[in-house]
């Protein structure tokens, strides 16, 4: 049972890899003495809706999901889906979209997903019973499958309207991802993989096919803007963040409140004040690399902002993600301008805007890895290019199951 569970997360890591590289959900560091630093962007399916429910290994699919051998576990479905499954032939066409039929098993599969992931928290399912507003757990269950399947043949289309297609080395990838699962869960053994896949109501092609299509997402990525972004221009980020409202600064901070942000005393404020009308009088009679080098060599050496370790090269921002007067004040730098001393509910800033650079660190995920600036740019650009792959293409369904009703399904005796 723990390897199903976390075979399950494995099959919702296939949906979701793809949407880490098109679109991201990136986190500023909430200490940054410059203001909310929150960066994100929606990694929404297609077409379910936005409550839908994430798995995690945490529990009964946690730690601890290989044996001694890989070999030794029995691996049976679930008797009430095993019940429910054969009522259609695996192979059925349930509907068709972008040109792709979407069979039984490819459909059932993603049910089951969301089932065993719902059953994981809540218990039985009452298919009838309201899950999210306006959506019965039956309901919702319908999207969340057809939405998963279409992110994959999504992804296929567009890559097809750009000449790539399923090949022999998307087939290879593929294979060496199935054998690396099977590694990391089986100790290696392929055949139980696909034994326990076949319990999630998967088959090996499918399961290769999910695998190719992802194979296809990072292909056509890394043909167009390199593998972080390292195809694009500097004039095509600079286009990027000016269309899109984002600014770009350095600041040194002396603060005046405390690690637990309340106001220091009028005789700290005023000491400060004195450092930074310092500071600033040190660079305001520089220019140009002079100015930049010595700004930089200064903000390391006073800089209270917590946040200055996690982005030496300056903070990459849009509207209202700083404090106002540091937003007012980027806005009215120019390119290796100095600002004069403003101040903040957080202290007293020195800023200056320096130039953009493709390396710059952009951002941080919620793992806490690393993005570049021309990685962020790339990643957004490429989902900007997604959402036109599959856009008005109707999921037509069969007569079979134009009116599939999953309560009356699971209820049927």
């Amino acid at each position: 049972m723990k390897k199903i569970f976390s075979l399950i997360a494995l099959l919702l890591s296939f949906a979701l890899i793809m949407s880490a590289c098109g679109s991201s959900a990136g986190t500023k560091d909430d200490n940054s003495a410059a203001g909310d630093t929150t960066v994100s962007s929606d990694t929404a399916d297609n077409t379910a809706p936005s409550s839908q429910p994430q798995n995690s290994d945490e529990g009964e699919g946690s730690s601890d999901n290989t044996d001694s051998t890989g070999t030794d576990e029995e691996y049976v479905a679930d008797p009430e889906y095993a019940a429910v499954f054969p009522m259609h032939d695996p192979d059925e066409i349930v509907y068709r979209y972008c040109g792709y039929d979407v069979t039984w098993r490819q459909y059932f599969s993603w049910i089951y997903s969301f089932a065993a992931q719902i059953e994981m928290y809540y218990g039985d399912i009452d298919w009838d019973a309201e899950f999210t507003e306006g959506y019965t757990f039956g309901q919702y269950g319908k999207l969340y499958a057809e939405s998963r399947v279409n992110q994959y043949l999504t992804v296929r289309y567009g890559a097809s309207t750009l000449g790539y297609e399923h090949n022999d080395e998307t087939r290879a990838a593929a294979e060496s991802r199935m054998q690396e699962d099977a590694d990391a869960y089986y100790n290696g053994d392929i055949e139980a993989l696909k034994a326990s896949i076949e319990t999630m109501f998967l088959n090996e092609e499918y399961y290769l096919e999910m695998y190719e299509d992802s194979e296809l997402y990072f292909v056509v990525f890394n043909d167009l803007f390199g593998e972080t972004g390292s195809k694009l221009t500097i004039a095509e980020i600079n286009e990027y963040l000016e269309n899109n409202d984002y600014l770009h600064a350095k600041h040194i901070l002396f603060k005046t409140v405390d690690d637990s942000y309340q106001a220091l005393s009028d005789e700290e404020k005023n000491a400060q004040k004195a450092k930074a009308d310092e500071v600033y009088n040190q660079l305001k009679v520089l220019s140009g690399v002079t100015l930049a080098d010595k700004f930089d060599e200064l903000m390391a050496e006073y800089s209270e902002d917590p946040g200055y370790v996690s982005y030496p090269n300056g903070y990459y921002f849009t509207a209202g993600e700083m404090v106002a007067s540091f937003e007012n004040t980027a806005r009215e730098l120019k390119v290796g301008q100095l600002s004069g001393i403003i101040e903040s509910e957080y202290g007293y800033h020195i800023m200056y805007r320096p130039e953009i650079k493709a390396d710059d660190l952009f951002y941080y995920d919620s793992s806490y890895n690393a993005y570049t600036l021309s990685h962020f740019v790339a990643m957004e650009k490429y989902a900007q290019l997604q959402s036109g792959w599959g856009e008005g293409e109707p999921v037509v369904y069969t007569d079979a199951f134009a009116s599939l009703n999953l309560a009356e399904l699971f209820n049927a005796d």
